[in-house]
């Protein structure tokens, strides 16, 4: 069974004014889906998301950093690395 690769797009609308000031984040494509936050709410929301984006690229930038150390200390001593040697980088 296939999987359609879909990019779906984030909207925000920030709500000024009245009782009920917030953020309204919508996801294109669902209608009916919709979160609407207070601005402590959005605020938590944010950094919680910039958290998890940070431990992303941390962890791929280390990943990155032991490939490229096993493929130097292959070069340096001309012997090929075995694919275990990869899996553990």
């Amino acid at each position: 069974m296939q999987q359609a690769n879909q990019a779906q797009s984030v909207g925000l609308i920030i709500q000024e004014g009245g009782e009920e000031e917030g953020v309204k984040l919508t996801v294109q494509g669902f209608k009916e889906v919709a979160l609407y936050l207070s601005v402590q709410q959005a605020r938590a929301f944010a950094s919680d998301l910039i958290q998890h984006a940070h431990r992303i690229e941390v962890k791929h930038s280390l990943k990155k950093a032991k490939i490229k150390a096993a493929q130097s200390a292959m070069e340096r001593t001309g012997m090929p690395l075995t694919r275990s040697a990869l899996q553990q980088a």
